[in-house]
């Protein structure tokens, strides 16, 4: 069963809010401020470009579902941002004919967090197809299923670096547009 919580979100002032916008604090019931706080349009004060004019509410409250690879609400709200950028590699809309247990997903992202973004990428569009052509493409897909049912891998990614280099041939283009619309989003060139 998916565990939801209202979640109080903020945004800091200075640059944070035209990098990142609204980010979680805590809990609701851990809050203990004023949620009708209001941030006024003080243009010295921070970058208004997106909100010239307007003044916005410091607290958000939204209701959220705990993603199926994290344990815990300390981690949602300490690693968002990381737990947002997952989310753009791990499209589960797209593995409906084969869904990802919990176990499975938690495995992506730890490889994720290890800074393996690329192969996370790799895997997420391989167990995307729902009916590989060619032997190779079957082989990887059923060698990435392995390692992820293994509780216990003996390898720390499911493909070895020739693997790797030979989907990438491939799919190099496709990662680096999505790269580029994730650190897009925080207008670092």
């Amino acid at each position: 069963m998916q565990k939801t919580e209202k979640i109080v979100f903020h945004i800091q002032k200075g640059l944070y809010l035209y990098y990142h916008g609204y980010t979680p604090l805590c809990k609701l019931a851990d809050f203990s401020g004023d949620l009708t706080e209001i941030l006024r349009d003080l243009p010295w004060d921070r970058d208004t470009a997106p909100n010239q004019g307007r003044d916005l509410p410091r607290y958000r409250v939204q209701t959220i579902t705990l993603p199926l690879f994290l344990k815990n609400w300390d981690e949602y709200i300490s690693q968002f941002l990381k737990v947002r950028d997952f989310g753009k590699y791990l499209n589960l809309s797209r593995l409906d004919h084969q869904p990802l247990t919990p176990a499975h997903a938690r495995k992506l992202w730890q490889l994720y967090l290890d800074g393996d973004q690329k192969t996370v990428y790799i895997i997420t569009r391989l167990l995307e197809v729902k009916r590989p052509r060619s032997e190779f493409r079957k082989s990887l897909i059923g060698q990435i299923w392995k390692w992820l049912d293994d509780p216990q891998p003996k390898y720390r990614r499911p493909l070895s670096p020739r693997q790797m280099s030979a989907v990438m041939r491939y799919e190099e283009h496709n990662y680096h547009c999505i790269s580029k619309a994730r650190v897009g989003s925080y207008l670092i060139y």
